[in-house]
C-alpha cells in the first residue's frame, strides 16, 4: 500500500524537479552573468590610461626603469602608461599615495627597498606596506657604488677614505639617495665594522645627489650604479667599490666591498611593481601577465642591463611578496642592532 502511494506521488507530479531547477533558474543566470561580466572586464581591461607612481625625482634609476616597463606595457595594453614622479620623505609620500589610490588597476608604483627600511625610521608611517600594497613582479637589482669627486676628494680605494676619516675626525661627509637607502645603511655598517666617523647627508633622491657630487658640494656618495655610471665613464667621478658578491661587468676593474676588507659584504637594492591593496584578482593577473613578457623580452632585458642593473628573474606575485617579507627583516634587524639612527 505505501509503496502504491509512492508511486501515486510520482506520477502525479512528473515535473516537481524541473519546478525545482525553474526555481533556481534566476540564481544560475544570475552567476553565470557575473562570471560573464567579470570575463569582458578582465579582457577590456583597460580601458583608460595607467598611472605608474616613482616616489623619486626624475632621472634616478627607479624613474629610469620605471619608464622603460611603462614604454613596454603601454605598447602590450594598447593604453598609455604614464609615470607620475612623487618625490619626498625618503620616498614615503609617493608610496603613501599609491596605497590611498582606488584599488581598481589604474595606479600602480614601484616599491623599492626603502619601503621595507622605512617602518625601521619613521614608526609613524601612515601606511603600511605589507597590509596596503599588493605585490605583482620584481623588476631589477641594482648595484651600489661608492664614487667620489676627483677634483675635491684624493683617494683611490676603501682604505684610504678609512684611513683619512681617521685621521680627521668629523671631517669626512658622504651623500646618499635617502634616510634608509642601501647606500646610507651599507656606509654605516662600514663605519661600525671599521670603527670611524663620517657625516651622512640623505638627499631626496639620487639625481640632486649627483649634481652636488658633481658640484664638490660633498665629496663623496655611496649611491647607486645607474646615476654614477655616466661621469664614472666621462671621468668627472671615480669609482672606488662596488657593493655587489662580484665585480660588474661594465666596471670590471672596481674592486667589491667583499675584497676590500669586510668578506662577504653585500648591498644591493632593487625594485618591483606594486598594486594598491583589494586590486581584483582578475586585474591584478592582467597586470603581472603584461609585466612578465615585457621583463621576459629581450629589449626591456638588455636596455636595464645597459644601465648597469641587472633585470630580475621573472617571478610570481608570490615570490616578490616573500622577497619583500625577507628583506624587511634582514634590514631592520641591521638597523636595531647597529643602533642607525634616521637623519
Amino acid at each position: 500500500m505505501i509503496n502504491r502511494d509512492r508511486e501515486q506521488k510520482r506520477k502525479t507530479a512528473p515535473y516537481s524537479g524541473d519546478i525545482v531547477n525553474f526555481r533556481r533558474a534566476p540564481l544560475l543566470l544570475l552567476l553565470a552573468g557575473g562570471l560573464a561580466a567579470a570575463a569582458s572586464a578582465w579582457a577590456q581591461y583597460p580601458e583608460k590610461p595607467i598611472r605608474l607612481i616613482v616616489a623619486w625625482p626624475a632621472g634616478g634609476p627607479t624613474d629610469t626603469i620605471a619608464r622603460i616597463m611603462a614604454q613596454k606595457l603601454g605598447d602590450s595594453f594598447g593604453q598609455q602608461v604614464f609615470v607620475e614622479n612623487k618625490p619626498g620623505a625618503a620616498g614615503m609620500i609617493g608610496s603613501a599615495e599609491s596605497a590611498r589610490s582606488p584599488a581598481d588597476g589604474y595606479t600602480m608604483s614601484m616599491a623599492v627597498v626603502q619601503d621595507v627600511t622605512r617602518p625601521s625610521f619613521m614608526p609613524k608611517v601612515s601606511f603600511d606596506i605589507a597590509k596596503d600594497l599588493e605585490p605583482v613582479i620584481k623588476v631589477y637589482d641594482l648595484p651600489f657604488i661608492i664614487t667620489v669627486n676627483p677634483q675635491v676628494f684624493q683617494v683611490s680605494s676603501l682604505k684610504d677614505i678609512i684611513e683619512f676619516a681617521k685621521a680627521n675626525p668629523g671631517k669626512l661627509q658622504y651623500a646618499s639617495p635617502s634616510n634608509g637607502s642601501v647606500g646610507h645603511l651599507s656606509f654605516e655598517l662600514i663605519k661600525q665594522l671599521a670603527r670611524f666617523e663620517a657625516g651622512h647627508v640623505p638627499y631626496k633622491g639620487s639625481a640632486p645627489a649627483i649634481n652636488d657630487l658633481l658640484g664638490g658640494q660633498i665629496p663623496m656618495m655611496y649611491g647607486d650604479m645607474v646615476s654614477a655610471l655616466p661621469h664614472i665613464k666621462s671621468g668627472r667621478l671615480k669609482a672606488i667599490v662596488v657593493s655587489t658578491a662580484t665585480r660588474v661587468p661594465v666596471l670590471p676593474d672596481v674592486p667589491t666591498v667583499s675584497e676590500s676588507g669586510f668578506d662577504g659584504f653585500l648591498g644591493v637594492a632593487w625594485g618591483g611593481l606594486v598594486v594598491p591593496a583589494g586590486t581584483p584578482a582578475a586585474t591584478k593577473d592582467r597586470l603581472y601577465r603584461e609585466a612578465a613578457k615585457a621583463l621576459s623580452s629581450d629589449d626591456v632585458r638588455q636596455r636595464i642591463r645597459a644601465l648597469g642593473v641587472e633585470p630580475a628573474p621573472v617571478g610570481s606575485p608570490e615570490d616578490f611578496g616573500a622577497f619583500m617579507r625577507s628583506e624587511m627583516v634582514k634590514w631592520s634587524k641591521l638597523i636595531k642592532d647597529s643602533a642607525i639612527q634616521s637623519q
